[in-house]
């Protein structure tokens, strides 16, 4: 139990980089305001992080059930692509009706964060997709490669942010948010590999 949870520690840590590192730099650029901004912009693609996480939990059961069984990858890959196209339409939604959402939602000072939300939400896309497969590390009780992928994903983000938030103002933290997910889906996706293979993703 030690050495399964231990890896985890750091895991939890990682993604608290990723989603707080970026205040301070976007504070000491452009101020506050851009702060309370940003963290208006990340409240709509939120949605998306709270539907995905009732799925989870009835997925990462369903892996535990499921993995090793004869049919795991033909089950495993059905569940991705339909999840594939259900966050993409999500996120698709988000990006179309952003504005009037955002309007809908908060005070019109914060209006502007809608610019920002289209971008996020393909970094909860790609958070989803990491969460997704990361559930055969827990049925193979393989827990290090959450941190692994985690570590990645946070340096990234960590570098992004000192590089692209100067440059781009808030443009810059979300691309890096953006960037940062991929790289931890991409890197879970290839530590699963050895598990289970995908075989289309439409």
């Amino acid at each position: 139990m030690l050495r399964y949870s231990t890896p985890l520690i750091p895991n939890g840590v990682m993604w608290w980089l990723v989603a707080a590192l970026n205040r301070p730099i976007i504070e000491s650029n452009y101020g506050m305001e851009s702060v309370g901004l940003f963290s208006v912009a990340n409240k709509i693609p939120s949605l998306i992080a709270v539907v995905f996480s009732v799925f989870a939990y009835a997925w990462q059961i369903s892996v535990m059930e499921e993995f090793k069984k004869e049919g795991y990858r033909e089950f495993y890959n059905r569940v991705l692509r339909l999840l594939f196209l259900v966050l993409t339409i999500l996120s698709c939604g988000l990006a179309i009706f952003s504005e009037l959402l955002v309007s809908f939602v908060v005070d019109e000072k914060y209006v502007e964060a809608w610019k920002y939300v289209p971008i996020l939400s393909i970094a909860v896309l790609f958070s989803s997709l990491a969460g997704f497969s990361g559930a055969n590390f827990s049925a193979a009780k393989v827990s290090k490669y959450y941190f692994y992928s985690s570590f990645w994903g946070a340096l990234t983000s960590v570098i992004l942010s000192f590089i692209l938030i100067p440059m781009f103002n808030l443009y810059g933290a979300a691309i890096a948010i953006v960037l940062s997910h991929a790289a931890t889906a991409a890197l879970r996706i290839k530590y699963s590999w050895q598990y289970v293979k995908i075989t289309q993703w439409y």
